[in-house]
């Protein structure tokens, strides 16, 4: 039986996924995966037969196929692994309670049950998903949202959450350089030089991801007519009228209870620090979309600007909409008022 046809919402990381996803899984009919492509992501019973799990970004395309595609049919139509019962009693042995397998069985193994009775039609939020979209869309129909965000917003989530890390398993993946990638080539071989010597900059992270996923977008948009681009910040900033377009576009139905869900999740309070919380999905989203100008200092914005920059031209990016420096909570040295 031919798998529901699933929609892909995919963007830099801290670029908006999982809060876009949840919108769109608002609707009737629809259940949201979060991250199924993540290695480092939860891992429920839904995502267990996902190859290469180390990975975060994975390149398929139709020359690596065979090793994805019978993964990603039992994703999309997932069926009760043989292994949960299995998996679920060693958990219960080990930790001698069966407190997290009930509350497993109802976060993780109820939807798969529900999924196969309903069909439901799968919403996945994946910045992992990002090279992996176009055999997506040819192979299982998807639809494909990629959603782009300022540089320094996806800075500012970077500084927050302190992330870093090595590239390699971008590099090692050849094909995924030299058809998206390559003029990347030599900022990744760098990049991985200076970690490995020790020099490790969110802000530098921040931005290399921000080039890479802007280049695939790039490409993507000049050869995929069937995909859906839109910008975090308009997302945010008018989340009714852009996410009924978004449904109508995607096939979903706005109903009265998806409108009022949307809205629920969108007219919240940013207020309190965020800390190191990974994910807030109930928020002021009109505030959210330039929250950097608080967050980032003027110099940290003014170095996200000078890296972004021949990237922003070059890719014909729309910046515009940012409010004007004077209404920043700090002064141009960096400090704060």
């Amino acid at each position: 039986m031919t798998p529901p046809r699933p929609i892909l919402i995919t963007a830099c990381q801290r670029g908006g996924n999982t809060w876009a996803g949840k919108m769109l899984a608002c609707a009737e009919g629809t259940r949201f995966l979060y991250q199924p492509f993540n290695g480092d992501a939860p891992r429920p019973v839904t995502h267990l037969r996902w190859p290469y799990l180390r990975r975060k970004f994975t390149y398929v395309h139709p020359g690596n196929e065979r090793t994805y595609l019978a993964p990603t049919e039992a994703l999309l139509r997932p069926r009760l692994p043989l292994e949960w019962p299995l998996l679920e009693g060693y958990r219960a042995l080990k930790a001698r309670s069966l407190s997290g397998t009930r509350r497993r069985f109802h976060d993780d193994l109820l939807p798969v049950l529900k999924a196969r009775l309903r069909a439901h039609r799968p919403v996945i939020a994946s910045p992992g998903g990002v090279f992996l979209c176009e055999w997506l869309a040819d192979r299982f129909r998807a639809d494909v949202i990629c959603v782009r965000r300022h540089p320094a917003g996806i800075a500012a989530g970077y500084k927050r959450m302190q992330w870093t890390r090595h590239m390699g398993d971008v590099l090692e993946q050849e094909e995924l350089v030299t058809d998206l990638l390559w003029e990347h080539r030599d900022a990744l071989v760098d990049w991985n030089r200076r970690y490995e010597a020790g020099e490790r900059s969110w802000l530098g992270q921040a931005v290399l991801w921000w080039k890479l996923i802007m280049a695939a977008f790039h490409r993507y948009e000049r050869r995929r007519p069937d995909f859906h681009f839109r910008r975090y910040e308009d997302l945010a900033t008018t989340p009714m009228a852009s996410f009924e377009d978004l449904y109508r576009r995607t096939g979903l139905a706005w109903t009265g209870a998806a409108a009022a869900r949307v809205a629920e999740h969108t007219a919240g309070t940013t207020s309190q620090p965020l800390g190191s919380e990974l994910h807030v999905l109930r928020r002021d989203s009109r505030a959210t979309a330039w929250s950097w100008r608080e967050r980032l200092t003027a110099s940290e914005i003014e170095e996200v600007m000078r890296q972004a920059a021949p990237w922003v031209e070059r890719y014909g990016l729309d910046l515009s909409g940012a409010p004007d420096a004077s209404s920043s909570s700090q002064d141009r040295s960096g400090r704060e008022r």
